[in-house]
Order: structure tokens, then sequence, then C-alpha cells
């Protein structure tokens, strides 16, 4: 598996992380093992849904069918956040469920970021 990370340009700092995990739909290894490792002054809010989404969009400059579900974690102490994307592009015919196991993750880690702005920007249901 091939990982590559590299920093954001934006004011706050960050870091964006990606690599493709070998994984049947539904499956969300990666969910599981992100969730596992926050700790407690962490807070998981609700994005998208528990649900994967289905959507038409480019990839590689072919229009593809993507699955993806978004998770989005806040740090308010840390002023951080977290999102996680999970995406499966599929050629154009295919329908329910992708057509191959390729799961793309990426983990974007925005450092000082203002969490309150980004939980209105991004209309985030945050427990507590």
């Amino acid at each position: 598996m091939s990982v590559e990370r590299f920093p954001l340009a934006i004011a706050a700092g960050g870091f964006q992380t990606q690599f493709v995990l070998k994984v049947a739909y539904p499956a969300t290894p990666a969910l599981d093992f992100y969730r596992s490792h926050f700790g407690s002054a962490w807070t998981r809010c609700e994005w998208s849904g528990p649900d994967w989404q289905r959507f038409s969009a480019m990839h590689e400059q072919q229009l593809a069918n993507v699955h993806q579900q978004l998770y989005m974690w806040v740090n308010r102490e840390e002023r951080r956040t977290i999102m996680l994307s999970m995406r499966y592009y599929s050629a154009q015919v295919s329908d329910r469920v992708p057509d191959n196991d390729e799961q793309h993750i990426m983990l974007v880690e925005n450092l000082a970021a203002d969490v309150d702005a980004t939980i209105q920007a991004l209309n985030l249901k945050c427990p507590g």
C-alpha cells in the first residue's frame, strides 16, 4: 500500500494523507481504525449521514460513479478538525454497488482551525 502525506496550503496549516485499501463495498476498516484511535477530546460530528452517498463526478478525466462516506471529528480545545473521506470510483455504467474493491481514503487534518466556523460552514451536527 502506498501512502501519500503532504502539507496543505492553508493559513492554519494542516496535512492530507491518502491511500487506497483493497476492501469490498461497503466495508469501513479506515473508519473503524480512526474511530478507535481518537481520544475523548475528539467529537465525531454528523455530516453526510451513515449511508453511502452515490453521485457522478470526474475522476482521472472520466465521468465516474462515486460511492462516498464522509466523517468529521473536531477538537475544540486543540483547535483541530479531521475529515475522513472514503470513496469508490466506478465506471459510469455501474449502479448500486461499485464495480471494484478499491476504497480511496483521504484524511485531512486542519491545525489551528476555527472549529465553530467549520461546524457552521459544513452544517455539521455535533453532540454537546
